[in-house]
Order: C-alpha cells, then structure tokens, then sequence
C-alpha cells in the first residue's frame, strides 16, 4: 500500500514519512518546498502535478497547510488556495469510486453490466463504523458485498429491516444508470 505524506517538508509531514519509511512502508513525500523526506516537488494547488503524484496511491495523509507562522509571509489568497483549493484537489482526485470498491467488492463489476449500470465515479462521504466495530462488536451483514449478492440472486435489494421501513422517498423515480441517478 502506498502512502502519500502532503507537507513531507514540514514538521508533521516528514515525521510522518520518516516513520512509515522505518516501519519499511511505501511512502511518498510532496511539498512546495525540498527536503529530506520530499521526493516531489510542487504544490497542491496544481491539478496536474496533484494527479501525477496520486498515481499508484492508497493512502493520502494530508498535512500540507498554511497557519499562524505563515501570517505575516502569506497573503489571504494564498491561504485560500493552498488550504481550501488544494484540498480539495486532493479530495477530488481521490474520489475514484469503481476502483476503490473493485479493491473490495470485484464481483460489483459484472452484476453492473449484466444491468447496464454504472457505478458512481466518486463517493462523497465515508462513513467510518471502527468503533462500533471495536467497541460494540458490530459486524454489518447488510454491506455492498451482500446487496451484490442479493442481485445476483435477483432478490430485493434491501435488507429485512429496510423492507419492513419502506421507501421513504428520496427519489420519486427509477433512474437508468442503477439505483441512484448518475452524473
């Protein structure tokens, strides 16, 4: 798995690569700046070198930003672009959803083309269910995993729970990319 450190010039950035390098893990280093533990130089505000330097990347550890030292040697705008627009740069790039659910879920692809469908080409939220993982002992059996299943099998979609609820009408219509409208 390869990790990309943004900020690898700065304080947390490189004490972030410097560890995963010694923990032997793939890491990538990228700052506006040249150091140590920086094996790109740029910044995050290029689209273009943001793209070449997600390539092959699992993990992004964001820690590039502009903050209270940089009050006096930066402008408002510069904060804005390196702070907002960078990250969002950074977010955009990294919302490539049919491969990261292929990591996961590779039986996805062929029940979609046996429908016709596609899937969304990125997810805006994540939701991250560790802790009641660890801390209540869930396991979720409803997940993307089993929905492919249930429409291989032509079954109802939903889960025992969800037929109970209904529909609660979030969309009026059918859509003809799949479950959800499409872009």
């Amino acid at each position: 798995m390869t990790v990309l450190v943004t900020g690898s010039s700065g304080h947390l950035g490189e004490a972030l690569v410097r560890t995963l390098k010694a923990q032997r893990r793939e890491a990538a280093g990228i700052d506006n700046r040249a150091g140590a533990f920086t094996h790109r130089v740029g910044t995050i505000t290029d689209r273009d070198f943001v793209r070449h330097c997600m390539k092959g990347v699992d993990t992004v550890l964001h820690t590039a930003a502009l903050h209270k030292p940089h009050v006096l040697t930066h402008s408002r705008r510069d904060f804005v672009d390196v702070n907002i627009t960078g990250t969002l740069n950074l977010l955009e790039l990294r919302s490539r959803a049919p491969e990261v659910v292929r990591r996961y879920v590779p039986e996805f692809e062929g029940e979609y083309a046996r429908r016709g469908w596609k899937m969304i080409p990125g997810i805006d939220r994540v939701y991250v269910n560790d802790r009641a993982r660890a801390e209540l002992g869930w396991q979720p059996r409803h997940d993307f995993r089993a929905l492919i299943a249930r429409l291989k099998a032509d079954e109802d979609i939903r889960s025992p729970l969800a037929r109970e609820v209904g529909s609660k009408g979030y969309h009026d219509r059918l859509f003809g990319d799949g479950p959800y409208p499409v872009e």
